[in-house]
């Protein structure tokens, strides 16, 4: 019984919480590019520099995530055709994800550059150990309406630059990824459109990404630390996207909050004539 009566309260907590998600669920955007120009420029072991370009015509792909409860006031302007748009400049990040990049072969002994790369900041362990300002600008337009089509212009920049005792880090990354279709994106909350499948795609975007991080504790020649350091700039034409409320492994469910507080219901009931 008292096994029971627990359970039951732990199903409330459960459906309270999912009524207090329910407002600001996850978005999730993912997408497909060609790469129409870039390179890659890095270090050896022995710290000599190379230059590599990327190969046009390869693949670059990413998802992205929009925490909606996180996003600043937005606003609208136009008309037909409205322009919905969040901008933002301080530090908690409500845009992110992550990028799969076609880094092209690389010299022999160079310094790793890993083809995955996050989209997130990557903060100092405490803020004494910034050398510069951490910046984050993050941007999210939607433009519908007007009977022709949409757009929509998710970008994220992110520069963290700072070192103490073990470690010394100086990273940025910039996203800027256009999405236009033909038809019209659903709109469900003012900027946020409850589904799309973008069909007629542009160019325009790009990535840029420069990362170094060092053990300050080894100083041991030839690299004297160094565990990467490279920069990569890439420009692609977006060639598929879709996006909507997070989905488990691209089925058609309910978002998360609206799945758990349909469930919760019946397991309530159960538990309730249980006891």
């Amino acid at each position: 019984m008292g096994v029971m009566r627990l359970s039951y309260s732990l199903a409330c907590a459960a459906l309270l919480t999912a009524w207090g998600l329910q407002a600001a669920p996850l978005y999730r955007i993912d997408f497909t590019g060609t790469v129409r120009s870039g390179s890659v420029s890095g270090i050896l072991f022995d710290q000599s520099p190379y230059l590599v370009d990327f190969t046009p015509g390869e693949t670059i792909s990413g998802t992205l995530f929009i925490d909606t409860a996180l996003l600043p006031a937005a606003t609208i302007s136009g008309g037909p055709s409205f322009t919905t748009t969040y901008s933002d400049t301080g530090l908690t990040q409500w845009l992110t994800g992550v990028l799969n990049l076609p880094i092209p072969a690389l010299p022999a002994n160079a310094l790793p550059v890993p083809s995955l790369q996050s989209l997130d900041r990557t903060p100092a362990p405490s803020p004494g150990d910034y050398s510069q300002p951490p910046a984050l600008q993050q941007f999210l337009s939607v433009t519908t309406g007007g009977g022709c089509c949409s757009a929509i212009l998710p970008t994220v920049s992110a520069s963290d630059v700072w070192g103490n005792s073990s470690q010394l880090v100086a990273r940025s990354v910039l996203l800027g990824l256009l999405i236009t279709s033909t038809t019209q994106f659903l709109a469900d909350v003012p900027g946020i459109p409850s589904s799309f499948v973008a069909t007629n795609l542009g160019a325009g975007s790009t990535v840029q990404i420069v990362n170094m991080m060092r053990d300050a504790t080894n100083l041991t020649p030839p690299n004297f630390g160094i565990a990467s350091n490279y920069a990569l700039t890439i420009t692609f034409d977006t060639t598929s996207a879709s996006g909507g409320y997070f989905q488990d492994g691209g089925a058609d469910v309910p978002e998360p909050s609206t799945f758990w507080m349909l469930a919760a219901a019946p397991v309530l009931l159960l538990l309730r004539r249980r006891s």
